[in-house]
C-alpha cells in the first residue's frame, strides 16, 4: 500500500504547486503534507483492492482523453440543437469486469454534454442522450457508439 502512494502523492504535490502559481520551500513541504494526508485518508474510506486493479498513470491518460471528448461532444451537441435533436433512451451492456471501471464509465458518460447516466445495474447501463431528429434507431445506435464503446474501449486499458 505505501509503495502506491508515491506517484499519486507526487503529481498532487505536483498540482498543489501549480495552483499556486508560486515555488517555495514552504508551498512545496505543505502541498507535500496535504497530499499524503489526502491520500491516507482515501486509502482508508475506499475499497482499496479494487481501485488496485487500475492503474493511476494510465487514469492519468484517460482523463486527458476525456478533456478532449468533452470538446467533441459538446461541438456535435451543439449541432444536434441546431438542426434539431431529440431526446433518446439507450440500454446497452457494458464488457468492463472491474466495478470501479463501470463507474469510471457511467461518470464519464455523464460527463459529456448531451448525455446523463440513468442507472448502472450490474453490466447495463441505461443513458439518455441527444440523437438526431430521425426517428430510425440509427442515430441512438450512432450515438450509443460513440459515447459508450469509445469509452469503454479506453477503460479496459486501464485494467491491470
Amino acid at each position: 500500500m505505501r509503495a502506491n502512494i508515491v506517484v499519486p502523492c507526487l503529481l498532487l504535490t505536483g498540482a498543489w504547486i501549480i495552483l499556486q502559481e508560486s515555488i517555495s520551500l514552504s508551498i512545496v513541504v505543505f502541498g507535500f503534507v496535504i497530499s499524503v494526508c489526502s491520500l491516507l485518508v482515501c486509502f482508508r474510506l475506499f475499497p482499496l483492492p479494487k481501485i488496485g486493479e487500475i492503474s493511476f498513470l494510465r487514469l492519468l491518460l484517460f482523463v486527458l482523453y476525456m478533456l478532449g471528448q468533452i470538446y467533441v461532444a459538446g461541438i456535435t451537441a451543439i449541432k444536434l440543437i441546431i438542426t434539431g435533436a431529440r431526446v433518446g433512451v439507450l440500454t446497452t451492456k457494458t464488457d468492463l469486469s472491474n466495478v470501479v471501471a463501470k463507474t469510471f464509465l457511467a461518470n464519464s458518460i455523464t460527463t459529456m454534454p448531451g448525455t446523463i447516466t440513468i442507472d448502472l445495474v450490474d453490466d447495463e447501463l441505461t443513458v439518455l442522450c441527444l440523437c438526431s431528429q430521425s426517428e430510425d434507431d440509427q442515430s441512438v445506435r450512432e450515438a450509443e457508439e460513440f459515447i459508450i464503446h469509445s469509452l469503454e474501449s479506453r477503460l479496459k486499458k486501464l485494467e491491470k
